[in-house]
């Protein structure tokens, strides 16, 4: 019999993983009725958004997408979440970032030495997964890109994953490894049906820096670097792109060290939400079993 392996995080009554900014804690109440004689009680969750814990990202959760793409999550084929998925080892794209964070995670550079602070963002340059960087890693492991429903990236950082809120700059769970222009072209063109990271997010991290306000960019060289990288990002980014071809995103994955470089069996549907204008994004407890 396969291993079924749960690769979500569980919804608590505390905060998920994120930026101060945006803390949110699920509330549990509970309401009493009577039917045919007996009193029954159903609970009720209030604060409980669907980008909480671990989802999946629709078009729709980009405004520009979303006029086109107006059908709902529950619209989309079910077989959209189910097949043949490998789990991409790149956790070794976080080594250069490794001197800037102590045991906890916690950013050990001090703000006030620019020389440091820019090192730190230049690194984080280096958390590019390009398109050589895909099939290199494929070839090693005689996976064809053609056959899969879709790729999820290992990185590790779900062990950075608390129940606290945290400026985004501040702890190592926010710097995630990010797909070049040219990967994601890769998995267009292999007609990928999703991909998933276990990170707070698929992007470049440095769209968290915007904004003078933010200590990381106390600097005016700080700046420039953050506003030239933004300037890039307008142009580019992994949501617009995938979501733009409708390759859909799993963000807050949690993925154990033991199966990633391995084939699995995937499941990650959401719930059946044909609500209109129900189009951005789901929770969604996926799970995999690995294939022989």
């Amino acid at each position: 019999m396969k291993q079924v392996i749960d690769i979500s995080h569980p919804i608590l009554k505390a905060p998920s993983c994120s930026f101060a900014a945006v803390d949110t804690i699920p509330k549990l109440s509970f309401e009493e009725g009577d039917s045919h004689g007996v009193t029954f009680v159903t609970s009720r969750v209030d604060n409980l958004h669907s980008n909480t814990c671990t989802h999946i990202d629709f078009p729709g959760h980009l405004a520009t997408l979303g006029r086109k793409f107006p059908k709902s999550i529950g619209m989309y084929p079910i077989e959209r979440f189910i097949g043949q998925v490998f789990i991409a080892d790149f956790c070794d794209k976080l080594k250069p970032l490794a001197p800037y964070f102590d045991k906890v995670g916690k950013l050990s550079v001090s703000l006030r030495d620019e020389t440091l602070v820019m090192s730190l963002l230049k690194a984080i340059d280096e958390l590019a997964i390009s398109k050589e960087d895909l099939i290199q890693l494929f070839k090693i492991y005689n996976v064809t890109a053609s056959s899969l429903k879709g790729l999820i990236l290992y990185t590790g950082l779900s062990g950075w994953w608390r129940y606290e809120k945290f400026e985004s700059w501040e702890y190592a769970y926010f710097y995630s490894p990010f797909l070049t222009e040219d990967a994601c072209d890769f998995l267009i063109e292999n007609k990928l049906s999703f991909v998933g990271i276990d990170a707070f997010q698929l992007e470049n991290s440095i769209i968290n820096f915007n904004g003078y306000e933010l200590p990381l960019v106390l600097h005016e060289a700080a700046r420039r670097h953050v506003a030239e990288r933004l300037s890039q990002i307008e142009l580019f980014n992994n949501h617009f792109v995938l979501l733009g071809k409708d390759i859909l995103i799993y963000e807050n994955l949690k993925i154990p060290a033991e199966i990633k470089n391995h084939l699995v069996e995937f499941s990650g549907v959401p719930l059946n939400m044909r609500l209109e204008g129900m189009n951005d994004n789901a929770l969604v407890r996926p799970y995999v079993s690995v294939i022989e």
